[in-house]
């Protein structure tokens, strides 16, 4: 339920930052960033509600193994000198 609360304040205080003109270097102009700020908005809605409906029903064990893995994955990786 949390999550949810912070959407409209989010949105505001990106379209502050649009209306001020605070965004740096905006290429493509400001449609291209109000597209991406209404898709942002959009994606995040329906991921977080899938988030919290999964959650409600199961448990974190596959983020737990997500985790792990992925862990495993970027030690791997900075061992073998391909991230610094």
């Amino acid at each position: 339920f949390s999550f949810y609360l912070g959407i409209p304040i989010l949105l505001l205080a990106g379209l502050f930052k649009i209306a001020t003109g605070d965004v740096a270097s905006v290429q493509g102009g400001y449609l291209s960033v109000v597209v991406g700020i209404i898709a942002s908005f959009v994606t995040a809605f329906f991921v977080v509600g899938w988030l919290l409906r999964y959650v409600s029903k199961h448990d974190f064990r596959a983020f737990a193994y997500y985790r792990i893995v992925l862990g495993i994955i970027v030690l791997v990786l900075i061992s073998v000198g391909a991230l610094a």
